[in-house]
């Protein structure tokens, strides 16, 4: 039996995999991907945060209750991993603290710019 390559070689690769709803990956690979795909939709949250003109703490606590949601839907209703195989605070808090910058970050260019 073939050996599991833990990374990805491509981008590419890297779609494929994230795309796919193949639940035979590695934890490893289970969190690699969440980790990228979480940095693409806290860009977009945050993109859409700041064109909507949000503001205050209800903004911020309604990205981390939608990115904690998106990743729970992610890891376990599309990919149909078992809960078994990942902890749920692996899943919660993979990539969290990168996300919350891109969040800030872009929500504040585009509120100020826009």
């Amino acid at each position: 039996m073939p050996l599991k390559k833990e990374g990805f070689q491509s981008v590419g690769e890297f779609l494929s995999f994230s795309l796919s709803t193949d639940d035979q990956a590695t934890p490893d690979q289970l969190k690699t991907a969440l980790f990228f795909v979480r940095q693409i939709v806290s860009v977009l949250l945050g993109l859409t945060a700041g064109f909507l003109h949000l503001q205050g703490i209800l903004t911020i606590l309604g990205f981390l209750f939608l990115s904690m949601g998106f990743s729970y839907y992610y890891i376990f209703k599309y990919k149909q991993v078992d809960e078994d195989r990942i902890e749920n605070t692996e899943i919660y808090t993979e990539g969290l603290g990168a996300s919350i910058g891109e969040f800030l970050l872009t929500w504040t260019l585009i509120h100020t710019v826009a």
